[in-house]
């Protein structure tokens, strides 16, 4: 999705941005649980997935506020 958002307009390659967001954040706070190679980065994962996330929720939240007051 990375690589696709490199070639399409701005509007999807946003979109695919944050879904491979999702998608890796997903991935890596999984394997943390799973596997006891990785498991010692379990905080610093969850605290990147907490940080991330929150953005992306002030983003779509800062969005919606603007798009309410156009209306």
């Amino acid at each position: 999705m990375i690589l696709i958002s490199n070639v399409v307009n701005k509007g999807a390659s946003i979109i695919l941005i944050r879904l491979s967001f999702i998608v890796v954040t997903i991935g890596a706070l999984g394997a943390s649980f799973r596997y006891d190679v990785v498991a010692i980065y379990k905080l610093p994962v969850i605290f990147c997935a907490l940080a991330g996330s929150g953005g992306l929720l002030w983003i779509f939240y800062k969005k919606r506020k603007i798009m309410k007051e156009d209306a």
